[in-house]
């Protein structure tokens, strides 16, 4: 019997996620090591280029999105962007952000609710919650 292993790759960024929740920050000894790891296994697997493809795009809309936000996205959250990026890959990627997004504005409007305006929302959430979306729904 083989062990199914799909929800993996979902592993490092909960557990960054609830670093993020402790600390408000994604540290880069979660993050990079994972990203890495992604894509050392996209090479063994003939994969690269759709998982670099896809990690690239969602850094680049991570720096799109904390340049619009003037210090409220992370550059950790744009790391965890491209280790999601790099698991979905190009063909996954819209789902994986749509995920994020509605995952982030659900946990945002939480967050808002019931600790007012100033509170921080931690992103890193949001971002494995799209990541388990994307995951849970490839073939």
């Amino acid at each position: 019997m083989i062990l199914d292993l799909w929800w993996l790759p979902i592993v490092p960024a909960a557990v960054a996620a609830i670093v993020d929740i402790r600390l408000r920050r994604l540290p880069n000894v979660i993050v990079i090591p994972a990203l890495l790891a992604s894509l050392s296994f996209a090479v063994y697997g003939g994969h690269i280029a759709v998982a670099l493809a896809g990690a690239v795009l969602a850094a680049a809309v991570g720096l799109a999105i904390r340049v619009a936000a003037r210090g409220g996205f992370g550059l950790g959250d744009v790391k965890l962007l491209a280790y999601g990026g790099s698991i979905v890959g190009i063909t996954g990627l819209t789902t994986f952000l749509t995920g994020t997004a509605i995952g982030g504005g659900v946990l945002g409007a939480l967050y808002l609710g019931s600790r007012g305006r100033q509170a921080s929302v931690p992103y890193g959430v949001a971002i494995t919650l799209g990541l388990a979306l994307a995951v849970g729904l490839s073939d």
